[in-house]
């Protein structure tokens, strides 16, 4: 995919899961609405565990994707919302471990999508913890 992680030493290294930009070229923009850690049934999985709660907030993104022909790693860029930064952020290790095309393959690695990371008063489902919106580009 014509894709370009934007980076430049005159910037600092990212301190978390992200880059600060990525240029494409070519193809389809795929724009999704945000996601949420409900099953197939619509029911609120992991309610108060961060870990499971991106899990399947992931999945429904990862299952999204390939019903428009992408994969996590077409993503170019991600909001991450949730009501619980102090949850969020001691995972950053674990979320590049699991998935590595979303979050690169650790903290500060420039080839993982640009991002950002916002906490919220809540969700639209007061239990979920995370809701993620992503951008793909699609070939």
């Amino acid at each position: 995919m014509p894709r370009e992680i934007i980076h430049s030493d005159e910037l600092p290294r990212p301190p978390g899961c992200y880059s600060y930009g990525t240029k494409v070229r070519g193809g389809t923009l795929l724009f999704m609405g945000g996601a949420i850690p409900l099953d197939k049934n619509g029911k609120l999985v992991g309610e108060g565990d961060m870990k499971a709660q991106l899990t399947q907030t992931i999945d429904n993104i990862r299952l999204a994707l390939k019903a428009a022909g992408a994969t996590l790693s077409d993503i170019v860029n991600a909001r991450i919302f949730t009501t619980n930064i102090e949850a969020l952020l001691p995972l950053q290790e674990w979320r590049c471990q699991q998935f590595p095309e979303l979050f690169g393959r650790q903290p500060g690695d420039e080839t993982a999508p640009s991002a950002t990371m916002i906490e919220v008063k809540r969700l639209f489902d007061p239990r979920a913890l995370v809701e993620i919106e992503v951008f793909a580009h699609v070939k």
